[in-house]
């Protein structure tokens, strides 16, 4: 117990008074005079001994009533964990304002019911107190604030893609707390306690302030969402058919069916389906359309699920090639491989390009999906490690060996992509009898292959020695079970290798169907595509491999009609890598360009990670808690009853002086009994 005014309780030494009346006031005795006292001997002592029983009694009550008088008006009060936590009159308020607040409540929206507890509180604390409203938004001020300040700038916070950790809500108050010198305080920590937020054992908290949190409760545990969308072609083409296959997720205990999902491609409906998924489960559905004219276009996939409404669509953007470009590098200086030639020339789809290995500085590898190394009977360090680069950046190399019967000066360029060596030349005739259909390069070409289908026939080969560790894979195989086309895929790109020459002397592979089809998906064919979508919060740091600017001294910039800025950007190898920083909050598509030029479409989404409904409870986080030995905290069964019970507080303290005075009256009042009532 502690006192309001300890000063008064010097009063106590009043305690002598009573003590000096009981002795020199009883103490006194009167003398009646009897003839024989014999008869009274032990009548006398019986009443000796009650009657100091009764003066004793007497003695001890008017004590009391002194100390219990003085102790009334020391303003005696029992000390909370809440004023022993506060040297000063500081309140952190923590709202969640992350978009799962957004679900309903026992009476209305969590976001509201939160609020509304939280300005009760700002409200009736008394005018001198001061306060700090945070939220999961990063950057708010470190000045603390007045009842109305506090009280208006917690109606200004909404909800939005915040999905701020609980350790760095923390650390915002103790950042506000260090600029100004507050030794300790109390927090309100309104929330739902996401479990994907709430992150304990990593949170530093101050243990000289006293926690109070307050989990509110969701009324409809269940929520769809889409999580996620891909492409199963490669390369958009304008005319062309479509695929997106799209990922929607039931995060609840109860199945779902007959889900409609819509697929808007440039704000017109393209697509349409119902899907059924099972509880807490997910499904993944196609949806096809035409690929309209060439360059940038948005896309948006839309459910309907109320009332957590944040994640039913999906916002992703896509490029529509208008050429396939293709890069033959030989040792010719004017004339092409007539097979390759012809073939890219045939179809307006490819844009067909040939050089000889002495004036590769006219181009500019980055800029062609595929590069055909025909022949070359040696390659330089320099060229090797700018071939190794394209690849790794998400470029495709084919590698032709020379029809001169030494293809040894091609195996450092292997051996640099861990993809085994070329061997002696093979004169004996065999022909193709394998033909690895499910791999992606054929599944989109070959829906069958016929049981007498027509196979190249090789007149002669060079063998290829490979381990496991090479992670080869043969394309397509010869009986003697050597390889004719194998291929592996290295960095973000593919490499593909043939084992003899484009040359009718070493085989008809040329004249034959299965030509048009390998030499096809080697063009089509792309090891990593740049993301149709980002989520914020989450892809704070893209990497982008493919149609990159130049490099130009005029900076890049990330543009929309809200918001313009210029991300930290750096080239690694062939590939371009910007930190967008918390830049962008707000779902939408933004543009990637200089002044004049746009060279991506990037669409960001809300964060994924606030759409599983799984909560912490009470007795869950008190485990937390203890886990960490968090010495002061209370954590709320129900949030409006614990924040009427802390604003209350004060007047239960203030109450504790009356309990005295009706303990000093009692013992005036026993006092006169005994007096008045023990003869």
């Amino acid at each position: 117990m502690r006192f309001s005014h300890p000063e008064i309780l010097y009063a106590l030494a009043a305690v002598a008074i009573p003590i000096l009346i009981h002795l020199f006031n009883f103490r006194r005795y009167k003398k009646i005079w009897f003839s024989n006292i014999e008869f009274l001997k032990n009548i006398s002592i019986e009443t000796k001994k009650q009657n100091r029983l009764k003066h004793l009694l007497i003695l001890l009550a008017r004590i009391l009533t002194v100390v219990f008088a003085v102790l009334a008006f020391a303003g005696p009060y029992f000390p909370s964990m809440e004023r022993e936590s506060r040297q000063r009159g500081v309140t952190f308020i923590a709202l969640d304002n992350s978009y799962s607040m957004e679900a309903e409540g026992e009476t209305g929206r969590l976001i509201d019911e939160a609020r509304s507890q939280a300005l009760k509180l700002i409200n009736r604390s008394p005018k001198n107190e001061q306060f700090a409203v945070v939220s999961n938004n990063p950057g708010f001020g470190y000045h603390l604030l007045n009842r109305s300040e506090a009280a208006l700038k917690l109606e200004k916070t909404v909800t939005g893609n915040h999905h701020g950790r609980l350790s760095q809500v923390i650390r915002q108050m103790n950042r506000i707390a260090r600029k100004n010198n507050i030794i300790s305080y109390r927090a309100f920590l309104f929330s739902d306690f996401q479990k994907n937020q709430i992150d304990i054992a990593q949170t530093g908290f101050d243990t000289a302030s006293l926690y109070y949190f307050l989990p509110y409760r969701h009324t409809v545990l269940h929520n769809l969402y889409i999580d996620s969308c891909h492409f199963e072609e490669p390369n958009l083409l304008p005319g062309k058919h479509a695929t997106l296959v799209v990922r929607v997720v039931n995060a609840s205990p109860s199945p779902v069916e007959k889900l409609g999902i819509k697929l808007y491609i440039d704000n017109k409906q393209k697509a349409l389906a119902g899907i059924d998924i099972g509880a807490n489960d997910y499904t993944d559905v196609t949806l096809g359309f035409t690929v309209g004219q060439t360059g940038w276009h948005q896309g948006n996939l839309k459910i309907e699920d109320y009332p957590i409404t944040f994640d039913d669509n999906l916002l992703f953007t896509f490029y529509v090639r208008d050429k396939i470009k293709v890069l033959e590098i030989d040792n010719s200086a004017d004339s092409a491989n007539t097979f390759l030639k012809t073939f890219y020339d045939s179809d307006s789809l490819f844009s067909y390009r040939h050089t000889s290995y002495r004036r590769l500085n006219r181009y500019r590898f980055n800029d062609f999906d595929l590069i055909i190394l025909n022949g070359l009977s040696g390659i330089s360090s320099g060229f090797l490690n700018m071939l190794k680069q394209y690849v790794n950046a998400g470029g495709n190399l084919t590698v032709i060996p020379p029809a001169n019967g030494k293809p040894e000066p091609l195996n450092p360029l292997l051996k640099t992509f861990g993809a085994g060596s070329y061997g002696s030349e093979d004169t004996v005739t065999d022909r193709v009898a394998t033909i690895k259909a499910t791999h992606p390069v054929f599944k989109r070409a070959i829906s069958e292959i016929p049981v007498n289908a027509d196979f190249p026939v090789v007149f002669r080969h060079y063998g290829y020695r490979y381990s496991m560790r090479d992670n080869l894979q043969p394309l397509t195989g010869l009986l003697n079970g050597d390889p004719l086309v194998a291929t592996k895929h290295f960095g973000a790109g593919n490499l593909f290798i043939l084992t003899l020459p484009l040359n009718e002397r070493w085989s008809n592979l040329s004249e034959n169907p299965l030509f048009t089809v390998l030499f096809f998906a080697m063009a089509t064919e792309q090891g990593s595509q740049d993301k149709p979508f980002y989520f914020m919060g989450k892809d704070m740091r893209i990497v982008l491999n493919s149609d990159l600017p130049a490099n130009t001294d005029e900076a890049l910039t990330i543009t929309n009609k809200n918001i313009t800025f210029i991300p930290m950007q750096r080239r690694i190898n062939n590939s371009l890598v910007i930190d967008l920083g918390n830049n962008i909050t707000k779902a939408g598509v933004y543009l990637l360009r200089t002044k004049d030029t746009v060279y991506k479409q990037l669409a960001f989404n809300a964060n994924r990670a606030e759409s599983e409904m799984e909560f912490y409870g009470k007795k869950e986080l008190d485990s937390l808690l203890k886990a960490v030995s968090l010495p002061r905290y209370q954590i709320a069964g129900n949030p409006a009853a614990m924040i009427k019970e802390v604003i209350n507080t004060p007047d239960k303290r203030t109450k504790l002086w009356k309990l005295f005075i009706t303990f000093a009256l009692l013992m005036l009042l026993a006092e006169i009994l005994i007096i008045r009532f023990w003869k």
